[in-house]
């Protein structure tokens, strides 16, 4: 991994197409990242969401999904638009999810 994607949520987070915390919760995402390190608590409440909206995941390391952002850490991030989504997981080299 060679960190471009990582760089590419932080212009996502700007262009206003992220949503983490509580505010995933009232978004309608196309992919979840996952923040391997997350508690058990807020991994179910994460995977629990993304089975019933059927979004994608994809586990990241929580402390570089949060440095990207500016933060900490982050348990999960939502990527809400389509077309970001699709370009974030070519990034990953993971085109078919």
């Amino acid at each position: 991994m060679d960190g471009k994607e990582y760089g590419f949520l932080g212009l996502l987070n700007k262009a206003g197409k992220i949503s983490f915390g509580e505010a995933i919760y009232s978004s309608r995402p196309r992919l979840l990242l996952l923040g391997k390190q997350a508690s058990a608590n807020s991994r179910k409440r994460l995977l629990d969401f993304a089975a019933k909206m059927r979004i994608p995941v994809v586990y990241e390391d929580g402390g570089k999904l949060g440095s990207a952002l500016g933060r900490d850490f982050l348990s999960g991030v939502a990527i809400l638009d389509g077309k970001a989504a699709a370009a974030y997981l070519k990034k990953k080299g993971k085109e078919n999810l």
